[in-house]
């Protein structure tokens, strides 16, 4: 469904939804009548898969989307929008040669198993 503007009166097409994953098989709906899209429409897809938050991944480095709540009319944001800097929080580069002595300590007990 169109979620982001009125729809009624528009060219009605054919088409297939993908998803974001860059996966052959990752199509979420195939050959739907939908009214003529244009970039950055809002599409609301229910029950998607692993796209929805319980299934979520950072696959590909995809960032997961904001949850949002729909009643009686009203909308609202229940959980913000993921970003890159969410996804690479956790992560630690150290530069070559200056990596913290429990890295020396964990590759000597990996090099001896």
């Amino acid at each position: 469904c169109l979620a982001d503007r009125e729809s009624t009166g528009l060219p009605i097409e054919t088409v297939t939804i993908a998803g974001k994953y860059c996966e052959s098989g990752d199509i979420l709906i195939e050959r739907i009548d939908l009214p003529a899209l244009r970039p950055g429409d809002l599409l609301a897809i229910p029950m998607t898969g692993a796209y929805c938050l319980a299934m979520a991944s950072n696959y590909n480095l995809a960032p997961r989307p904001a949850v949002v709540l729909v009643r009686d009319g009203a909308v609202r944001i229940i959980r913000r929008r993921e970003s890159y800097e969410d996804i690479l929080r956790n992560d630690i580069v150290t530069p070559p040669g200056e990596a913290p002595a429990a890295y020396d300590r964990l590759s000597a007990v990996i090099g001896s198993l």
